[in-house]
């Protein structure tokens, strides 16, 4: 006589979660020799789990992992030496030929996989039968399995939230790890949210969620579209992860396509100004949203004699070729820049004379459309000193405002003699503890913290400003300042400040 004894489920190292309940099952069979036909007697066939960590072994009565050894029936232990049930749920002992066998437990014919510990996991099931009086038989089958509860860590490294796609290729990327080693697939979707549809890598949107599958390299994991596909505006990125127990992690990210030119803002001087001709010094912004690093390019002509300025001559010349200002970060989609003359003597500038400087911005690298709009201020004298305060107002929303949770924008404009540099916006919020009475507004972790922050506002070149807050989860009331810079340091003098009220 030979026994034959499988196990169907789970499938061999299959990882399961601990959140389901399931039943082990599989199937055994006895083969006769044509000389000995005799119908063989099943004795008993049992099942126990092992913790492989601890030794332990699953005891369904106490619903505990425990160092009794013994294999289970529908409801009662085998005796491992002589087969003999001690006592039964179940029709057994009896006869077959070929049948299905599945765990149970007290009152329950599954397994409540809650139960058991994240870890490895082993399933025996043994089969003792005899035919007629003759010697008993023993069949055994083993299959390892893995409990894990945990999910996937995943993270958006780009864009940061908020943040503006590159061009041509807009680079999507982040990170995976998975606790249990487990990790399956991870897809990415991404949405207009103007239109309201998706992108499907076929290269039209759809409307309808479009499930993208990214390949997962060590813990990176990274995704590239063709910058053509997007129009400038907002877009929703989703990234989920899931691991061979169907455990799900999901994030989302908003970011803002602009595949338009670098472009320029001058702050100082304002077009039109005049001063001392000691030295000139030019501040401002270069907007730079697209991919590669961006330079400025400056050409400073005397009106009057027809000449431009030679940086690398120190003089004048018809035909010197163009400067470059400095810029804090040629990398970043906003950073600040400027240029000077310290050089250049009020004998130079012929002292009353007029002069226009031209900034042009361009990609370092050669893509299309890289060059930008070209931005000419004219000038006859640059103020050297300056003690004039600058000033900036809140002009949305009112104070005492309600406004719902969600966005939040803060609107005002900014004034100074000359020109102000920057606008810095606080958002304050009581505590009620006297020993740290307030709290405010950090964007750079997007929490609030004991320590006083000023965050930088979006200045234009008109002096209008705007800010915004994600005030949802943050209902109550709120105190809103904003002060204004200018290029010399100096700050208002009395900053302007509103009530609001997030319900």
């Amino acid at each position: 006589m030979q026994l034959s004894l499988s196990i169907d489920v789970p499938a061999p190292d299959a990882v399961l979660q601990p959140r389901s309940r399931t039943v082990f099952s599989g199937t055994y069979s006895a083969s006769m020799s044509p000389l000995t036909p005799a119908i063989p007697t099943l004795l008993g066939l049992g099942w126990r789990i092992e913790q492989l960590a601890t030794g332990l072994f699953w005891h369904p009565p106490s619903e505990s992992f425990t160092s009794e050894a013994r294999f289970w029936d529908c409801g009662g232990p085998i005796d491992p030496d002589t087969g003999e049930s001690a006592f039964s749920w179940a029709s057994m002992p009896g006869v077959f030929r070929s049948a299905s066998w599945v765990t149970a437990v007290p009152n329950s014919r599954q397994l409540d996989l809650a139960l058991f510990p994240d870890g490895e996991y082993s399933v025996q099931v043994e089969l003792k039968a005899r035919r007629t009086l003759g010697p008993i038989r023993t069949a055994t089958a083993q299959a390892s399995f893995s409990i894990d509860s945990r999910e996937p860590v995943v993270t958006i490294e780009s864009p940061v939230a908020g943040g503006v796609a590159a061009i041509p290729v807009a680079r999507i990327r982040g990170s995976v790890r998975d606790p249990g080693d487990n990790l399956l697939g991870l897809r990415i979707a991404v949405q207009d949210r103007v239109s309201g549809l998706w992108w499907d890598p076929a290269g039209w949107w759809r409307d309808r969620r479009v499930s993208i599958e990214v390949p997962v390299q060590g813990e990176s994991w990274s995704y590239r579209f063709l910058g053509g596909a997007f129009g400038s505006g907002s877009y929703l990125l989703e990234v989920a992860a899931w691991d061979a127990a169907a455990n799900l992690s999901e994030q989302t990210r908003t970011f803002l396509a602009d595949f338009g030119p670098p472009a320029v803002d001058v702050l100082a001087p304002q077009p039109g100004s005049q001063g001392q001709a000691a030295s000139v010094e030019f501040l401002g912004f270069v907007r730079n949203r697209n991919h590669g690093s961006v330079r400025l390019e400056v050409v400073v002509e005397d009106l009057e004699r027809g000449t431009r300025w030679d940086a690398a001559q120190n003089d004048w010349s018809t035909t010197a070729s163009p400067a470059e200002a400095s810029i804090d970060d040629s990398l970043s989609w906003r950073s600040a820049w400027s240029f000077s003359f310290d050089v250049l003597q009020a004998a130079a500038l012929g002292g009353s004379g007029s002069y226009q400087a031209s900034f042009t911005p361009r990609i370092a690298r050669l893509f299309p459309r890289s060059r930008g709009e070209t931005v000419v201020v004219p000038f006859s004298t640059i103020p050297v000193g300056d003690t004039i305060r600058p000033d900036t107002v809140i002009v949305r929303p009112l104070s005492s405002d309600t406004l719902p949770q969600g966005i939040v924008e803060i609107e005002g404009t900014a004034s100074d003699n000359f020109a102000p540099v920057e606008v810095r916006v606080t958002v304050a919020r009581s505590t009620g503890n006297s020993s740290v009475p307030y709290e405010y507004w950090n964007g750079a972790i997007q929490a609030f913290t004991p320590t006083r922050v000023e965050n930088q506002a979006l200045l234009e070149a008109d002096g209008t400003w705007i800010w915004s807050w994600d005030a949802t989860g943050y209902p109550g009331a709120y105190n809103v300042s904003a002060a204004a810079y200018d290029g010399t340091g100096n700050r208002d003098q009395s900053p302007s400040g509103i009530a609001l009220f997030i319900a």
